[in-house]
């Protein structure tokens, strides 16, 4: 009976992997942009902080609001080229940048990429969310002296 009823709940775990599969293949609709931010509409499951990709072409994007008649996301390059009309579809990957030494003192565009040389990154480097949550209260450290300002109050 145990192996019956874990046959029943695998399938209907991979039932759902599938609808799920399917779901997020469908591609949202840029209804406008204004300013580089686009308004996306028919897009279900995404994330905060998500890469979007312009269908057919390399332009992304990051959800930066998730309401009920949609999404926005901000386009990363190319918004010129992105027209109200274009398909867009999920990455499934959160919005990561890289961290090196390397980039100290580099000029370097939205994606992280070097942008005042033709000099990229000569070594593998590792990539942070940009969003994450914050530590907790009790995790920080304690504020020894106070902030000085410059602003003397009288």
């Amino acid at each position: 009976m145990f192996l019956i009823e874990h046959l029943i709940l695998w399938n209907e775990w991979d039932n759902f992997l599938k609808i799920e599969h399917t779901i997020s293949q469908q591609p949202g609709i840029i209804k406008s942009l204004i300013d580089g931010i686009a308004s996306i509409s028919n897009m279900e499951n995404v994330l905060m902080g998500e890469i979007l990709q312009v269908a057919g072409l390399d332009i992304k994007a990051i959800v930066i609001n998730i309401e009920e008649q949609g999404i926005k996301a901000i386009i990363l390059k190319g918004e010129d080229i992105v027209k109200p009309g274009f398909k867009i579809i999920r990455t499934k990957e959160l919005f990561k940048f890289p961290v090196t030494t390397e980039l100290l003192g580099r000029v370097v565009n939205a994606y992280g990429e070097p942008i005042d040389s033709n000099e990229g990154l000569k070594y593998e480097c590792f990539r942070q969310k940009v969003e994450i949550k914050a530590p907790g209260i009790i995790s920080r450290y304690k504020v020894n002296e106070p902030l000085q300002t410059g602003i003397k109050s009288w």
